[in-house]
C-alpha cells in the first residue's frame, strides 16, 4: 500500500503524457477568458464588455466537434469573394472603412460632418464630390441640444421626415451607445437586412468614448474602442470619429500614434481667415487616403457660408467649395518677391529679405527660404559682388 501511494506521489514523465489536439474554438475561449481577467484586474470595465462580447459570440457559433489544425485546414484568403473599394463621398471617406477626422474644438468638424450627411442622405454631390445615397448616424455626446437643433434647421434637413438620418444625443434617451454597445451592432445589421448596405456612423466625439480618467494616449486606451468600431466595419457600416488635434500644433492629432495606425484614412481640419468674406472662414481639410492614394490627394478647402438675421443671431448657411488657403497664400508671397526680384535686379539676396520683410508678408528668415525654394522654378541665382546671391527671374 505504501509502495502504491509512493508511485502515485512521484511526479509523471512528460514524455508519457498523451496530449490531445485542442479545437481553436477552445484556444480562442481560453485567450478571452484571460483578456477578461485581466481588464478585471486593471479596472477597465469597457475592455470586459468588448471581450465578453466576443465570448458571447464565440459560444453561440462554437462547432461541436475538434480537429487538428494542418496546412491545407488553415482559413484562406479569397480574392474573388471581396468587391473592390467603394467612396461613400468620392475621394473623401471610404465605404465600409474607419476614418478619423481631427482639429482644433470650433474647427467645423461637426459641421462638416453635418452637411456631408446631408449629402449622403439625399444622394447629392458633395463639394463637386459624388456619393452614395446610404443611411446616416450621427452620434453626438458633447453639443447642446440648442445648437443641433439650429445647425439642422439653418441647413434645411427635416429629421421627422427623413428617418434615413438620425441624430441620437445625450438628450433623447438619457445615453447614446458607444462602441462595443450590441444595439449599434444590431443597427448595422438590420440595415444591411432591410437596404442591402450598412449605415454610416458618425462618432462625435472621440474623447466621449474613453473611460473617465484616460486621455487615448495608450495603446490600451485605444485598441478596445479601435477594435469595438472595428467589428461594425466587418458588418458592413461605415465609421467616422472626429477628434482633436494638439492645443498649440492644429496639424498634428493629439494622443497616441495607434489611433491613426488603427484608421483607415486620416483628415487634419485646419480653419484659415478669408480675405474676402472675413465672417466666412475657410477650411482646409488635408487628407491622408493611407492604402487607397497618396499622401495629399483627396485633399480640398471649404468656405464656411453664414449671415445675420434681422435680429443679429448668426445662422449656418451651408459650406461651399474653396480654393486652397495655404496654396493662395504661396502663391501670394512668390509673386512679391518675383515683384521685388524684377522692380530690384541689382539687388543681392540680403537685401531682398530686407526688402520683402518691409511688405509685412514675411519674415527675414523666411524670405531666404523662400528664395531658396524658388530656385529653378521662379528665378535663378548667381554669385556676385563680394560672393553674395544675386536672383533673375525665369
Amino acid at each position: 500500500m505504501k509502495q502504491s501511494q509512493q508511485q502515485t506521489s512521484n511526479p509523471v514523465n512528460s514524455d508519457s503524457v498523451v496530449r490531445f489536439p485542442r479545437t481553436w474554438e477552445h484556444t480562442r475561449k481560453s485567450e478571452l477568458i484571460g483578456y477578461i481577467q485581466e481588464a478585471h484586474r486593471r479596472g477597465d470595465k469597457r475592455s470586459m464588455q468588448l471581450h465578453l462580447i466576443d465570448l458571447q459570440e464565440l459560444l453561440a457559433n462554437a462547432g461541436s466537434g475538434s480537429y487538428k489544425q494542418t496546412w491545407d485546414t488553415v482559413p484562406r484568403f479569397n480574392p474573388t469573394r471581396v468587391a473592390s473599394t467603394k467612396w461613400l463621398i468620392e475621394r473623401f471617406l471610404a465605404e465600409e472603412t474607419i476614418q478619423l477626422i481631427f482639429g482644433m474644438p470650433g474647427g467645423f468638424k461637426s459641421t462638416l460632418m453635418l452637411c456631408a450627411a446631408k449629402a449622403v442622405l439625399l444622394g447629392e454631390d458633395f463639394l463637386g464630390m459624388k456619393v452614395r445615397r446610404r443611411r446616416v448616424l450621427i452620434l453626438d455626446y458633447e453639443n447642446p441640444a440648442a445648437i443641433i437643433k439650429s445647425r439642422v434647421i439653418d441647413l434645411g434637413i427635416d429629421l421627422q421626415k427623413n428617418r434615413d438620418l438620425i441624430v441620437w444625443d445625450r438628450f433623447t434617451d438619457g445615453t447614446v451607445p458607444r462602441p462595443g454597445d450590441p444595439r449599434l451592432l444590431e443597427i448595422v445589421r438590420d440595415c444591411v437586412v432591410n437596404t442591402g448596405h450598412g449605415p454610416w456612423i458618425i462618432f462625435d466625439s472621440w474623447s466621449s468614448l474613453l473611460e473617465f480618467g484616460q486621455g487615448g494616449e495608450t495603446t490600451g486606451q485605444i485598441a478596445p474602442t479601435y477594435m469595438a468600431i472595428r467589428k461594425l466595419v466587418d458588418s458592413r457600416a461605415t465609421c467616422t470619429v472626429l477628434d482633436h488635434s494638439k492645443k498649440y500644433e492644429s496639424d498634428v492629432l493629439y494622443g497616441g500614434a495607434d489611433k491613426v495606425a488603427k484608421s483607415d484614412t486620416r483628415h487634419g481640419v485646419t480653419v484659415h481667415e478669408n480675405p474676402i468674406r472675413p465672417h466666412n472662414p475657410i477650411v482646409l481639410v488635408n487628407s491622408w487616403l493611407k492604402r487607397f492614394a497618396p499622401d495629399g490627394d483627396g485633399s480640398f478647402a471649404f468656405e464656411v457660408v453664414s449671415s445675420q438675421d434681422e435680429k443679429g443671431a448668426w445662422h449656418l448657411k451651408g459650406i461651399e467649395l474653396a480654393a486652397d488657403p495655404v496654396k493662395l497664400a504661396s502663391e501670394k508671397k512668390i509673386q512679391i518677391l518675383r515683384d521685388l526680384i524684377r522692380k530690384n535686379p541689382d539687388n543681392n539676396q540680403s537685401k531682398l529679405a530686407r526688402l520683402a520683410v518691409e511688405t509685412g508678408e514675411f519674415a527675414r528668415e523666411e524670405t531666404i527660404k523662400a528664395l531658396k525654394a524658388g530656385l529653378s522654378r521662379h528665378w535663378t541665382a548667381s554669385v556676385g559682388a563680394k560672393g553674395k546671391l544675386m536672383y533673375e527671374l525665369i
